[in-house]
């Protein structure tokens, strides 16, 4: 028997008015802990959600791009979304990433999640036989959603790493007629056009988190809710004055917004011309918190590489501007 989530056997499932989702300001895309030998790090997650929450990010996204979530197995996924959602003990919403190649394990990831406390959940098309129709993207939401367990949805659009370019405001419109649970889309990519016709999409009434760091400011002029990135795990402090002047802090001027928004297209165009999220990892134990490597093949620098990075964002003034 089919339902009317595309799904057998699954019924549709809504929110509850008490999982309804709220994002703002920056919210970290999350590293996950690796041992130098490459396995999982538990005991190092809750040691990074106490700096986050400290620097006062407005939540967690686990297990995405940043946090390596294709490069692990779905045990190791369920096991890290336990750990980060204990650590963040209900202080901020937990946001955790199932998407997957495949539909059944993204599904078992939902499952869990909900089983676990996650406070929503977000999720990639499957990115190696891709959608390629919108029809087909919003069937695979409406199978994730459907094993959800009632909690919201984010599409994550990154076409530039899951190959899926479809029109994503049109996606939008489409699954919001039939994934109940969909709350909205992690929008990765930097065009404000798409953005903001995702904005209007559905009547306005879904959020829009952007999610290219360098150029935050841009988007929460263009509509967006906030921002959910990698270098909120290293940096949150310093966009401080773009989500005040974004919130029409009269105190914080435009000029303010804008020399902050230049110094992190400074700081991630050095990051990523230096590894990208490996360099970025690396940089963490400056910070107090000590990530481990990545996983191959993302390749993780070695000594001297680390050193060279860390000296040149000391010319930089990363840490003078983070107050380090």
């Amino acid at each position: 028997m089919s339902s009317a989530t595309g799904v057998p056997g699954v019924a549709p499932a809504a929110p509850s008015e008490s999982r309804r989702l709220a994002l703002s300001g920056v919210i970290p895309a999350t590293f996950t802990p690796f041992r130098p030998d490459g396995s999982l790090h538990l005991a190092m997650i809750a040691p990074l959600v106490e700096k986050l929450i400290g620097d006062g990010v407005g939540g967690l996204f686990i297990l995405g791009t940043t946090g390596e979530g294709s490069l692990m197995t779905v045990q190791e996924r369920r096991a890290a979304a336990e750990a980060f959602i204990a650590a963040a003990s209900g202080r901020v919403p937990v946001l955790v990433h199932v998407g997957h190649a495949s539909l059944h394990a993204a599904r078992d990831l939902a499952a869990h999640a909900a089983e676990a406390g996650a406070d929503a959940l977000a999720a990639l098309p499957p990115y190696y036989h891709k959608p390629d129709s919108i029809e087909a993207a919003v069937r695979a939401l409406e199978s994730i959603a459907a094993a959800g367990g009632g909690l919201p949805l984010l599409y994550y659009h990154i076409p530039q790493m899951s190959g899926v370019a479809l029109e994503p405001a049109a996606l939008l419109e489409a699954a919001a007629e039939r994934v109940p649970t969909l709350a909205g889309i992690k929008f990765s990519q930097n065009d404000v056009t798409q953005l903001a016709a995702c904005r209007a999409a559905a009547g306005g009434r879904l959020q829009v988190m952007w999610g290219v760091d360098e150029s935050l400011l841009a988007g929460l002029a263009a509509g967006a809710t906030g921002g959910i990135g990698s270098s909120y795990n290293y940096a949150a402090p310093l966009y401080a004055p773009v989500l005040g002047y974004a919130a029409g802090d009269g105190a914080i001027t435009l000029a303010a917004a804008q020399t902050a928004q230049e110094r992190s297209r400074r700081m991630q165009s050095l990051i990523n011309r230096r590894g990208g999220i490996a360099a970025a990892k690396a940089l963490m134990p400056a910070l107090g918190v000590d990530c481990g490597p990545t996983r191959l093949p993302l390749l993780y620098p070695d000594a001297g590489a680390r050193a060279a990075l860390h000296r040149e964002l000391q010319r930089l003034g990363l840490f003078d501007w983070l107050g380090h």
